[in-house]
């Protein structure tokens, strides 16, 4: 899904208004914050949990526990800023399922619409269901439908291919959540460190293997550094530690004979 697309689907498709806050994950593709931003509503940045990259459910109730004011006029609104809190954006992040279920429970306590941000995750199921279906609205990416069943095994085969290399090399790679079936649309490994994240990423890209790093926190970018934001150790964890590896539908695995004609200088 391009940006466009995904920003157009995630402006028409949720409550937000002027002036609103829109509470959104620190980790994900600018595009679902600068959707909130053009409804001209604020995003407030929750942490992530470390197992999905998505928005931690145990962290959003703390935030809700200590800001939420459900009113007689049924909507929640901050007590920090006073303004109305009207929609509650989780990311699937690189295709893999965040705990979607809780998320939704948490946020009809406080009358808070969730909208899905799945533009990452079609092909992906959580608990038997496809994401997308458990919120109020859902940007969903769109495929070659013809082709995808064979999309989805092979990106799911590069996965397990990856799996089973890294382990070798003790280096975590991320895999589907627990009770989550993923598309696997961007894979990714966890470094020990940012230093080591460095060192991977000027190894692989001096060896002809296109390697980034997970995106920057939204709350780092200038735009949103002013956003109100909870302590986000998990979020600035992984993005010390995340990097982004070759993902496209498979026709050889590159970074193997890089790796073992290289590991010497990493």
């Amino acid at each position: 899904m391009t940006a466009v697309r995904r920003h157009y689907i995630l402006h028409c498709y949720w409550p937000a208004g002027s002036d609103d806050e829109v509470i959104t994950q620190p980790l994900t593709f600018v595009a679902t914050a600068n959707a909130i931003s053009y409804c001209k509503a604020h995003p407030v940045f929750v942490d992530v949990d470390r197992p999905t990259l998505g928005l931690d459910p145990e962290q959003l109730a703390e935030f809700l526990k200590q800001y939420g004011n459900l009113k007689a006029d049924g909507c929640c609104y901050n007590l920090a800023t006073g303004r109305r809190i009207s929609a509650c954006v989780p990311m699937h992040t690189f295709g893999h399922p965040c705990r979607i279920d809780q998320v939704v429970d948490i946020c009809r306590k406080y009358c808070i619409p969730v909208v899905e941000d799945a533009a990452e995750a079609l092909g992906s199921f959580y608990c038997g269901r496809h994401v997308g279906l458990f919120g109020d609205n859902a940007a969903v990416g769109c495929a070659q439908m013809e082709s995808f069943s064979h999309v989805l095994e092979n990106k799911r085969q590069t996965a397990r291919m990856y799996y089973d290399f890294f382990q070798k090399l003790d280096i975590s790679f991320v895999s589907e959540p627990e009770n989550a079936q993923s598309n696997y649309l961007l894979n990714a490994i966890v470094l020990k460190d940012r230093q080591n994240r460095d060192q991977f990423l000027e190894f692989g890209n001096q060896n002809g293997v296109q390697v980034r790093p997970v995106w920057t926190l939204m709350n780092h970018l200038p735009m949103y550094r002013n956003c109100q934001t909870t302590v986000i150790d998990n979020a600035q964890w992984l993005e010390d530690r995340v990097v982004n590896i070759p993902s496209s539908v498979r026709k050889e695995i590159s970074i193997r004979g890089a790796y073992y004609a290289n590991k010497d200088k990493i």
